[in-house]
C-alpha cells in the first residue's frame, strides 16, 4: 500500500552508518560490478522473462545478492529494509519495478546508459520519458539529448562509465589480429556497423568475439577477455549509434591501439592520431588499421595515451565518488510513485 508516512519514517529512522539496500533487476553485468564498488548491498530480483546474471561476463561480487526461488515470494526479500530501487531498462523493467516501488514506498532511480533506437516510434519514446523517477543518471550529455531530457533539470545527472583500470592493463600485442567485441552483431547492423566488419574480413585477420550466431562466440570469463585485449595487435569499433561501447573503453584501458568511428560521443574520447584513430568510412578505416599494423612503435605510444585517457576520464575512483553522492541524495526523497 502506498504510504507517504512510511517513506518519511524510513528517512527518520535510517542508520546512515550501514550500507544501503538497493533493489534492481539484472541488466549489464560490467556496469553492475563497478556499481557494487560503492560498498552497498545490491539485491537482484529474478523475473522469468528477463536474463539472469551471466557469471561468464563478470563474477558476482559478494555484496550482490541474487534472489531466486520457485515461489514468487522468493524474488523479493521481505526481511530487508530497502532504501532504493534502480531501474536499468525503461521498457522491460519499469512495469515490474513500478509495482515493487508502490509496495515498498521506495524512491526509484533510472539508470539510462543507452541511446534511443534510431528507428523507434517518437511517440513510444515520449511515453517512456513520462515514466516517473526520483532521478535519472545518464553517461553523457549526448544520451540526455537522445532522450529529449533537460540537462538543467535537477533530477537529471551525468556519471561517465567507470572502468577497472587496475585490472584492464598490460597490452603487449603480437597476435597479428584485429579484435572486435559485439553481441548480436548482425542483428544490430544499423547501430553497430556489421557491414563494415564484413568488408574488413576481406583485408585483415579479424578476431571477432561476442555472442553472434554463426560469426563469433562470447568469452568464457573475464580473464579470457583481458587476454584478448592484451594480445591483440589492435581493436576496432564499428558502432554508428551507440552511447559508448564498454569494450572500446576496456581496450583503451589495457593500452591497446584502437580505430573507431567518430559517432555519438566517441570523437570526444578518441583524438584522431593521438590516442587512437577516428575513421567513418571503410576506405579510411582500412588505411588507419594498416598504419597501426605497420608501425609497432606508434601503436605502443598511441595505446599508452589511450590508457591515460581512460585513467583520467573513466577511472573507478571518480565513478564511485559520483555514485555515492547520487545515492545519498536520493534515498531520503519520497517515492516518485507517491509524488507523480
Amino acid at each position: 500500500m502506498l504510504s507517504v508516512s512510511a517513506s518519511i519514517l524510513r528517512s527518520v529512522n535510517r542508520d546512515y552508518n550501514r550500507p544501503l539496500n538497493i533493489l534492481l533487476i539484472n541488466h549489464k553485468e560490467s556496469y553492475q560490478v563497478m556499481l557494487a564498488r560503492t560498498g552497498h548491498n545490491f539485491y537482484f530480483m529474478h523475473h522469468p522473462k528477463l536474463p539472469p546474471w551471466n557469471t561468464a561476463t563478470r563474477p558476482i561480487p559478494n555484496n550482490c545478492h541474487i534472489l531466486l526461488g520457485d515461489k514468487e515470494t522468493a524474488h523479493l526479500r521481505y526481511d530487508v529494509d530497502f532504501d532504493l530501487i534502480i531501474c536499468q531498462d525503461r521498457a522491460k523493467q519499469y512495469p515490474i519495478l513500478l509495482q515493487v516501488a508502490k509496495q515498498l514506498s521506495c524512491p526509484m532511480l533510472n539508470l539510462e546508459y543507452s541511446l534511443t533506437s534510431p528507428d523507434a516510434d517518437p511517440y513510444y519514446v515520449e511515453s517512456l520519458m513520462y515514466q516517473p523517477y526520483n532521478l535519472t543518471v545518464f553517461p553523457s550529455e549526448f544520451v540526455i539529448d537522445s532522450w529529449g531530457a533537460d540537462i538543467e533539470d535537477e533530477d537529471v545527472k551525468i556519471i561517465p562509465h567507470g572502468i577497472d583500470t587496475d585490472f584492464f592493463t598490460g597490452w603487449t600485442g603480437g597476435d597479428g589480429k584485429v579484435l572486435t567485441i559485439v553481441n548480436n552483431y548482425q542483428q544490430r547492423n544499423n547501430t553497430m556497423g556489421f557491414d563494415l566488419f564484413t568488408q574488413l574480413t576481406k583485408c585483415f585477420t579479424m578476431n571477432p568475439f561476442g555472442q553472434t550466431q554463426g560469426v563469433s562466440k562470447a568469452t568464457k570469463n573475464i580473464d579470457e577477455l583481458l587476454s584478448l585485449y592484451q594480445k591483440t595487435d589492435m581493436f576496432i569499433n564499428t558502432s554508428t549509434w551507440h552511447a559508448c561501447p564498454m569494450a572500446l573503453l576496456e581496450a583503451m584501458s589495457v593500452g591497446c591501439p584502437v580505430v573507431t568511428t567518430g559517432s555519438t560521443v566517441l570523437a570526444e574520447i578518441v583524438e584522431d592520431g593521438v590516442n587512437g584513430f577516428i575513421a567513418n568510412d571503410i576506405d579510411t578505416i582500412k588505411v588507419k588499421i594498416q598504419k597501426i599494423l605497420d608501425d609497432p612503435e606508434m601503436a605502443k605510444e598511441m595505446g599508452q595515451k589511450a590508457r591515460q585517457t581512460i585513467v583520467d576520464g573513466f577511472g573507478s575512483g571518480q565513478f564511485i565518488k559520483n555514485w555515492q553522492e547520487i545515492l545519498l541524495s536520493v534515498i531520503d526523497q519520497p517515492s516518485c510513485v507517491l509524488t507523480s
